[in-house]
């Protein structure tokens, strides 16, 4: 006589597809801007790498409002006499790599965090 056991094994429920999906999506993408992020800070423009290396953040804050604006940034620039294509060029790369929260501006906090991974990338 053979004996069964009355209750079968029973399977885990998997999540749903859609959330695995969605969860592995945001965890991708996360990861590719932090890795896009980091490496912006190896390959900034001359300019942008100027920009972030000798800016003090209440130089650039001219209206002082706590926060450098994307016009802030090109008049900074601009007083760096640097061209218009090239400024805007710049302008773009700092608000890439130094804008971690997306919110347009850049605050003290976040412009001292880029400057540590622009002296942290460079080979001097």
């Amino acid at each position: 006589v053979v004996s069964q056991d009355p209750k079968p094994p029973v399977a885990e429920a998997a999540p749903p597809k859609d959330t695995v999906a969605k969860d592995s999506k945001e965890d991708a993408d996360a990861s590719h801007y932090q890795l896009v992020r980091g490496t912006l800070a190896s390959i900034l423009s001359g300019a942008a790498k100027r920009f972030v290396e000798t800016k003090s953040f209440e130089e650039v804050d001219k209206d002082g409002d706590g926060v450098i604006s994307q016009q802030e940034i090109t008049a900074s620039l601009t007083e760096m006499h640097v061209d218009s294509p090239e400024a805007e060029e710049a302008q773009q790369q700092i608000m890439q790599m130094a804008d971690k929260d997306g919110d347009g501006v850049i605050s003290k906090e976040e412009l001292d965090q880029a400057k540590e991974k622009v002296v942290s990338q460079d080979p001097k």
